[in-house]
């Protein structure tokens, strides 16, 4: 697992720790927390790993192409792609429970993927 991954994880952990605090009635906050620090923990297999960066390496070659499309085709495309990647994150122990952090790594590789062909299909419209 890269050490960015597990920076996430950790820093999500605790964000649901402040809204643990904020919101003791709802358990899951709580729950959400220790997966999200168990899943910083864990090793992630090198297929994984492989895939997650080749997906991650796709994505920022494709943003280098946004260059042509302006800053503010930049600037929205990132906006977007962390705020997909913020949504898997805090999703996990509310809407999906994952027993390993390669779990992890597939769903954000898929956005990535999903990114990179995104912004694709945005610089063949534009030209």
């Amino acid at each position: 697992m890269t050490n960015v991954l597990s920076f996430e994880l950790t820093r999500t952990a605790e964000w649901r720790d402040a809204m643990a605090t904020k919101y003791s009635y709802d358990t899951r906050n709580t729950h959400a927390a220790a997966l999200l620090r168990q899943l910083a923990e864990q090793e992630g297999s090198s297929d994984f790993g492989r895939r997650f960066e080749a997906a991650h390496e796709a994505y920022e070659n494709a943003y280098d192409g946004l260059d042509s499309m302006g800053p503010d085709a930049i600037a929205n495309d990132v906006a977007r792609v962390s705020e997909l990647i913020s949504c898997e994150m805090r999703a996990i122990g509310f809407s999906w429970s994952p027993k390993h952090v390669d779990e992890v790594i597939e769903r954000l590789a898929k956005q990535y993927e999903s990114a990179a062909a995104g912004i694709a299909i945005a610089i063949r419209e534009a030209a």
